[in-house]
């Protein structure tokens, strides 16, 4: 699966943060974990609704004191392990909200110290000003195809 490959090569890399945009977000998720297991690097999920939860294990618990966006953030910038979170539909929580931004911004200049990388999913995103040029990007207009 090109897409697979084409992940493990980007998040292999090292690039701190990834943009993938694509409307199939279980099965971008899916692709990550693999990515993830590949790479023996746990891989957290965050939704607005659930916060974070781990997404390459079966049974799961989502962290309900990272529901919100500012607080997911600190978790994974506090975070140790060398982890891939997944952001979903994370996208109106960078619209002029400072903090939020400021915190994105420290965990990707951290990268060589905590390894994280954070991967943005939305159907659509454009990445703060404020963040470019201080942020590695990668975009990945992902067509998720069957198996």
């Amino acid at each position: 699966m090109p897409e697979f490959r084409d992940l493990q090569i980007i998040v292999g890399s090292r690039m701190p943060i990834v943009v993938i945009e694509t409307y199939e977000e279980p099965r971008a998720v899916q692709l990550v974990s693999r990515v993830g297991i590949d790479q023996d690097r746990p891989v957290f999920t965050w939704t607005i609704t659930e916060g974070l939860k781990r997404a390459d294990l079966e049974h799961n618990v989502p962290q309900r004191l990272t529901i919100e966006p500012d607080a997911a953030l600190g978790q994974i910038k506090a975070t140790e392990r060398p982890s891939i979170y997944v952001l979903c539909d994370f996208h109106p929580f960078l619209d002029e909200v400072p903090k939020n931004i400021r915190l994105l911004k420290e965990i990707a200049m951290e990268h060589d110290a905590n390894g994280h990388t954070v991967i943005l999913l939305s159907h659509a995103l454009s990445i703060p000003l404020r963040l470019n040029g201080t942020v590695l990007e990668c975009r990945c207009h992902c067509r998720m195809i069957s198996k």
